[in-house]
Order: structure tokens, then sequence, then C-alpha cells
């Protein structure tokens, strides 16, 4: 059993089968359950979510909403009313995000934004960032008129595939 990689002088250097029930025991030991042993592993970030606009359609749908001043100062990078960067980062990805639940393309936004900064380019920054936006599960844009146009047993059914999903993401990104 190896967890660095390096061999230790005296050791063999063949790599062997673990003992049966050794590596469930190790499981059992750091709290991975069975089915956290089993899944199998993203090769994402987080889930993919079809999108339905275009980066610059959502600034503009954005700049017209009912909250196009709080977007607006955002998207220029004002982070005055907001305790810092990293809470401003999250009052935009808010906002985007009742018109995409993409994480590559909320991802896109923010860098085109006022608010990019360095952080951005650290890939535990943008994960976290995203999954904490996309945890607050609210109505949703479409065509139709949101999720607010579904019958509520939708609007629950959507809400929680939408948790579930990303849940795993988060577990996935633990994880990795």
């Amino acid at each position: 059993f190896t967890v660095t990689g390096d061999h230790i002088d005296g050791t063999p250097l063949d790599v062997r089968e673990p003992a049966p029930g050794s590596l469930e025991a190790i499981y059992e030991q750091i709290g991975r359950t069975k089915e956290m042993q089993q899944a199998p592993r993203a090769t994402v970030r987080c889930p993919t979510i079809e999108v339905d606009l275009a980066d610059e359609e959502i600034v503009e749908k954005c700049r017209t909403a009912g909250n196009a001043a709080k977007f607006d100062a955002l998207w220029r990078g004002d982070i005055s009313g907001h305790g810092s960067h990293s809470e401003a980062d999250l009052a935009l990805i808010g906002i985007l995000r009742f018109y995409t639940r993409d994480p590559a393309q909320l991802e896109r936004l923010v860098r085109q934004s006022g608010l990019y900064r360095e952080k951005w380019d650290r890939t535990d920054y943008v994960t976290r960032t995203i999954s904490k936006a996309l945890e607050h599960v609210g109505e949703t844009w479409s065509p139709g008129g949101g999720m607010g146009a579904l019958p509520p047993e939708e609007r629950y059914l959507k809400r929680v595939e939408y948790r579930r999903k990303m849940q795993a993401a988060r577990r996935e990104a633990v994880r990795t």
C-alpha cells in the first residue's frame, strides 16, 4: 500500500494486490461509505447543464432586470455593499445563476466582469465559489417565464434533482 509513491528502502518494488478486506477497513476508518468507494470518478468539476442563452444575452438580460443597478455595480467591479471581493463574487454569480446554472458559463461571465482578478485563475477558488453560489436553488429563467411558470410539484422535483447533482459534484470535488 502506498500513499506518496516514494519507495522505502527494504520494501518490495513490485505492486501487490491488497489483502482481502484491507481497503474496506481503511475506508471504514476514514468514514467513507461503500457507495463512495465504488462511485465512478467524474472527469469534470461540476455536472453539465444545458445552456440556452449566450453570454452576451445573459449580460443584456441582467442589465434590464429588476436588480439591474446591483448587477451593473458588480459587473463594473464595485464591491461596496459587500464585505469582500469574495462576497461580491458570490453576489454576482447569484444574479447570473438565474439565467444559467452552467458552471463553465458562470466562470466565463465572471472573467468578463470587473470583478475578475488573479484569484479566478485558481481552480480551487473557481470550483468552490461557483459550487457555493449554486447551492442556493431558486427560480431560473426560461422563455416561458422561469420555474415560477411550472406547477409546484414540478418545481420541487427539479430542485431536488439539481440539489442531488450539486451534492454529487461537491463530493467529487472534495475527492479530487
